[in-house]
């Protein structure tokens, strides 16, 4: 699981990304959070066979 918190998000939006890898074909994804807002948080979950999630962030103006 990766996280995504921003305590001012100065009326943007963010969401946590988890860039996993499968174990058996050495496939990588990206898995996403929720959009937030207000501070609270974000999380991505690896799928299925995906594991070993790389985090980061992604932000956007509204």
């Amino acid at each position: 699981m990766t996280v995504a918190r921003c305590s001012e998000a100065n009326g943007g939006h963010y969401r946590a990304l988890a860039m996993c890898k499968d174990a058996e074909t050495g496939r990588f994804q990206e898995f996403v959070g929720d959009w937030r807002n207000n501070g609270s948080f974000s999380k991505a979950y690896c799928q299925g066979s995906y594991r070993n999630p790389s985090p980061g962030i992604e932000t956007k103006v509204t």
